[in-house]
């Protein structure tokens, strides 16, 4: 699977999930049931781009990118979003 192929993916996910109206939870559990199924090069992928929705603050993903990242439990994902969380918190200090 070529990295535009997991991207296409992660957005048809999102957009099949619009409407669950529950926080997001249905969504990340999703997320990480694809995660799962991946080579461990698109695997990183799909952490590049959730981590990227958490980095970027997309609304109404952000949260749910950073259930399905610590759900997940790739190593590949930890030491990034350590960054995009100490990012944050600098952010909110502001």
């Amino acid at each position: 699977m070529q990295s535009d192929s997991v991207q296409a993916d992660l957005l048809a996910l999102v957009r099949s999930h619009h409407g669950d109206h529950d926080g997001g939870y249905r969504l990340a559990t999703v997320l990480c049931d694809y995660r799962a199924q991946l080579s461990e090069m698109d695997a990183e992928q799909w952490d590049e781009a959730l981590l990227g929705w958490v980095r970027d603050e997309e609304p109404s993903l952000w949260g749910v990118a950073l259930e399905a990242l610590s759900s997940s439990g790739g190593n590949a994902s930890a030491s990034r979003y350590q960054h995009c969380s100490v990012n944050r918190t600098r952010m909110l200090n502001l």
